[in-house]
């Protein structure tokens, strides 16, 4: 696996400063190739920084690869709430003691 230095990632950043300075979103994209992908993808980088009354703030990192062509704060809200989807499923199968319900052919 190859790490991209920062100086690398050209894309758009946007900031977004909700409260009194308690939470900061910023959002990153950039094209990238895998080594043994047969194309470029897409990838989008999402940051929360949440400044808690503790010495360090809390510092959150998700990354997204994606075909989809959609603003990075509209690609992170589709992805976060299939997420949330695929969870609920996940605890009513548990509640309902159906861990092993088949689900293709």
């Amino acid at each position: 696996m190859r790490c991209i230095p920062i100086s690398a990632i050209s894309g758009h950043f946007i900031s977004v400063i909700t409260g009194q300075i308690t939470s900061v979103l910023t959002f990153a994209e950039f094209n990238y190739q895998p080594e043994g992908w047969d194309a470029p993808c897409r990838f989008i980088v999402r940051r929360e920084i949440h400044h808690a009354d503790g010495l360090f703030p809390e510092v959150r990192d998700c990354v997204y690869a994606t075909s989809l062509d959609h603003a990075p704060q509209d690609i992170d809200a589709c992805y976060r709430r299939r997420g949330m989807a695929e969870n609920y499923i996940k605890e009513l199968q548990y509640t309902l003691d159906l861990e092993c319900l088949p689900s293709g052919d």
